[in-house]
């Protein structure tokens, strides 16, 4: 995937980390335990506590969060989107800081990245389409399922009209039947997209496999940002008994229960001066153990 997309979208060279997919080789065959975090959101040019979100705490949150994190048992780390906030030149800042993490990474693309990448594509003529950005890891004895909920969206669609008229029609009829998720900085999975998990979802199940989610967008419980057609997704994830999926974009986080599928939403990361919100999810034969955790640090004056 990362030649590929090298290949075909050279101008978002500085931004390959995010589509590179991580290679999974958990340290044990029968567990695997997984750091989240949601929302970096980083900006520059924005002073912190706008709207009450710190913009530039993400430069030292972060290398406090890594050097916690790399003195833990972990087989992977994923940030579930939004790593910066509105800015291209952004990305330069903040992807190295990523490199302070000892464990294999994972980039989830939120609305606010799917934004600022589609902007520098229109840079060019003719303007290439945002990459779309699913796709399966697995192991013998787990699948994690990467989906993409900016697939439909008005931000991430200019160079697509057909995509961008399904968005509409997504969103008038949201509007119309009172859905707090109607808004227009949410998205959608696409139908190319649905049948695609849902195949991954039936071969897991085939194989034995444990499933995990990962995706930017809650798609429970219901509100206002949820994907617009989470109520959709849950119910095909929560029919394959998926152990959980994790979710960002919702700073203040969430978490629901369906018979045996947790959809969980991490707090973000920027909502504070202090604090740096993350969680641990283990998953065994018995399911999943989830341990939300924090750490402190002094903030760093602006510079």
């Amino acid at each position: 995937m990362c030649e590929n997309f090298a290949t075909a979208y050279p101008m978002l060279a500085d931004i390959l980390p995010l589509y590179q997919p991580p290679e999974l080789s958990p340290s044990s065959v029968s567990r695997l335990r997984i750091a989240l975090l949601a929302d970096p959101q980083f900006a520059a040019e924005r002073p912190d506590y706008v709207n009450n979100l710190y913009y530039r705490s993400a430069l030292y949150k972060l290398p406090a969060l890594f050097r916690h994190l790399n003195d833990l048992e972990l087989d992977l780390v994923v940030t579930l989107g939004d790593i910066v906030d509105r800015h291209w030149q952004d990305y330069p800042r903040i992807l190295p800081v990523y490199r302070q993490l000892k464990h294999p990474h994972l980039f989830i693309t939120g609305n606010h990245d799917a934004a600022v990448i589609r902007r520098q594509l229109e840079q060019f003529t003719p303007t290439p389409a945002l990459p779309k950005h699913y796709y399966a890891l697995q192991t013998p004895r787990f699948r994690l399922l990467v989906i993409d909920g900016n697939d439909v969206s008005f931000y991430a669609t200019r160079a697509s009209p057909e995509t961008l008229q399904q968005a509409a029609q997504y969103y008038a009829a949201l509007t119309i039947a009172g859905e707090p998720q109607a808004k227009s900085w949410n998205g959608a999975i696409g139908q190319s997209q649905y049948l695609w998990i849902e195949q991954q979802l039936e071969d897991a199940r085939q194989q034995g496999q444990q499933v995990i989610v990962l995706g930017h967008y809650p798609l429970a419980p219901a509100g206002k940002h949820r994907l617009w057609n989470g109520e959709q997704i849950a119910r095909l994830l929560t029919r394959y008994r998926v152990v959980a999926s994790f979710h960002g974009h919702d700073h203040h986080g969430s978490q629901e229960t369906r018979h045996q599928t947790r959809f969980v939403t991490v707090p973000g990361l920027l909502d504070t001066p202090d604090r740096v919100p993350f969680m641990i999810a283990e998953i065994d034969a018995d399911g999943l153990t989830l341990t939300g955790g924090q750490i402190n640090v002094v903030p760093q004056p602006e510079g």
